[in-house]
């Protein structure tokens, strides 16, 4: 896992202080694990939900059409466009200088 271009992990899967990008150089953490003081309380819940083996709780927005499954609402939002059959319908921005979707 990539946290400002430094690594949080080490390749064995387990932390170490040295490769924190943020809080104190001692570890101290909040949580036990990683810590609010480390990476702020959004980034952090939204990591600890990428340790969730359950797909349909790390992942609980899921496509009605293919089965696909997101973890945000916008992502499926987004892929949704790829099933419609209009091309406006799939790519609704365009350019204003070229017209290119």
């Amino acid at each position: 896992l990539k946290e400002r271009g430094k690594s949080v992990h080490s390749s064995s899967g387990e932390e170490s202080e040295d490769e924190w990008t943020d809080g104190d150089s001692d570890g101290n953490s909040s949580d036990g694990l990683y810590g609010k003081d480390k990476m702020g309380a959004t980034n952090l819940k939204t990591h600890m939900r990428s340790h969730i083996e359950d797909d349909e709780k790390r992942r609980p927005f899921k496509c009605d059409i293919c089965g696909k499954r997101y973890g945000y609402p916008h992502h499926l939002k987004a892929h949704k466009r790829t099933h419609e059959e209009d091309e406006e319908a799939k790519k609704p921005y365009k350019c204003d200088i070229c017209g290119k979707r």
